[in-house]
Order: C-alpha cells, then sequence, then structure tokens
C-alpha cells in the first residue's frame, strides 16, 4: 500500500490483505481495517480514509478512546500518515497519576513519515548543537493556531512552525487546505521556525537572543556553521569529510 510502508498503528511493514471487493484494506499483523468511498472508482491520489475495525492491540487505553471518536469518520489521508500510536515510552509522565500525555501519543511523527524525512533532507544539521541529526516533528494544537514542534533528537533544542491560525486568509481559503499547503513547506528556504527552547547544549550566548523569535529555514540552515567547499552540502562540526561527496573539509 503506498500511502503507508508501515501501519500507522503498529508499525508493522506493509503488509495488507484486500477485500474481494475491493473496499476494505486490513492490517495482517494488527488486524485494524480502512475503508474509503473512494476506493469503488480511485480516480489518482487517494484523499480519505475511513477506519472501520479498530486494531487488537494499543498500547494505552486513551488512545483506545480517541480511536473510537473517529472511528466511521472520512478523515484525510495525511492524518493517517501522520498519526504514530505506538508512541508512548518517552513521553510517559513522572508521576502515575498524570496518565499518559494523549496528543504527545498520537501525533508525533515515525521518522519515516514525509515530514521527518523532509524536515530531515533539508535541514541534516541543528544550529544549536550543530550535529548532524534527525528530527522529532509532532503535531501542536492551540485555541487558534495549530502547527508543528521540531526537536533535535540530540540536543532537545525545539522551534515552532505554524501551518493554520484564525487569521482572514485561513478563514477564506479553508483551513484544511492552509494547513495542507504549509505541511509541505515546512522546511522550504522561506519557511519561519520560532526557537522556543536552547536546549542542553552550551549554546553561544547570542542564541539566548534568538528565543521566541522567528527566522526564515534558509537563516537557521546558515546557523549550522560550515558547508563542503566542493558540493555545498552542510557539515557537522566533527566531520572531516563531506558525507555526499568525499570533499576533506576546507
Amino acid at each position: 500500500m503506498k500511502y503507508f510502508p508501515k501501519c500507522p498503528f503498529c508499525q508493522s511493514e506493509a503488509n495488507y490483505t484486500v477485500s474481494p471487493s475491493n473496499t476494505v484494506v486490513q492490517c495482517n499483523s494488527c488486524k485494524a481495517k480502512f475503508s474509503s468511498d473512494e476506493f469503488k472508482q480511485l480516480k489518482g491520489d487517494l484523499t480519505k480514509l475511513i477506519l472501520i475495525s479498530l486494531p487488537l492491540s494499543l498500547p494505552d487505553a486513551k488512545v483506545l478512546e480517541h480511536l473510537k471518536s473517529i472511528t466511521f469518520k472520512s478523515l484525510p489521508i495525511l492524518y493517517w500518515q501522520n498519526m504514530n500510536a505506538q508512541n508512548t515510552v518517552e513521553n510517559t509522565p513522572s508521576h502515575p497519576s498524570e496518565g499518559p500525555k494523549i496528543r504527545d501519543i498520537l501525533t508525533k511523527h515515525a521518522d519515516w513519515q514525509p515530514i521527518p524525512k523532509q524536515v530531515t533532507s533539508e535541514l541534516p544539521i541543528c544550529p544549536i548543537c550543530r550535529k548532524r541529526t534527525t528530527w522529532e516533528i509532532r503535531d501542536k494544537y492551540g485555541l487558534t493556531e495549530r502547527g508543528y514542534t521540531i526537536t533535535c533528537s540530540l540536543c532537545k533544542a525545539e522551534w515552532e512552525y505554524t501551518i493554520s491560525k484564525l487569521s482572514a486568509k485561513d478563514m477564506l481559503l479553508g483551513p484544511g487546505a492552509i494547513a495542507i499547503y504549509r505541511a509541505t513547506k515546512i522546511a522550504k528556504a522561506d519557511s519561519t521556525w520560532i526557537l522556543r527552547k536552547i536546549g542542553n547544549h552550551p549554546a553561544k550566548p547570542n542564541m539566548n537572543a534568538l528565543l521566541d523569535k522567528g527566522l526564515p529555514v534558509s537563516t537557521w540552515k546558515q546557523m549550522t556553521g560550515s558547508f563542503c567547499g566542493k558540493c555545498g552540502n552542510p557539515l557537522s562540526e566533527d566531520e572531516k569529510f563531506c558525507p555526499k561527496c568525499g570533499n576533506p573539509r576546507g
């Protein structure tokens, strides 16, 4: 199934069974079942999907409660692609009575999903710790806007990127359309990231002045430090050779 190289629930490699009528798809691992009104006459890419049967096992009761609330609802394909219901370990609260952070459980994007891959490809070096990193992407919801938090997996520096808000433009075009449009631009040079946390790396003093300020991705990229003199690929502070072309560091 080209839309899901891994099941959004159990994270098993793509292994699905399609019903004889071609209207239902089942994960062979967790037995979650999906359908879509578009299956019957699919023209072009699939845009919406419906969860019609819950997976057999889930990491937490609150996840199950949430999934029950969206069962039999037609939701955008991007919603399912960005779901990772298995992500519970690092978001376990310090006190058992607090219960798991359901928002984090459901909204951290798996590394193989489109947005983390896009961010890591465009910005392979963290501007704060200047190390080659992978990025942890989570959905962020508020009363008037939604977006993503972008966290360096090494130093835990964190940025925000807004994809929709209650502005005249968003209300005119529709928040859903705006969200999808901006999500595809998250790592583009002119997109704005707001630095929210420096992380645990001893950053230079001037970085503290940038807290809560928004700068274009192109500016954050320049802050990574060094670039290959041959191909222009960003280099981490400890790399002696370019990982892309092999050219020695200048």
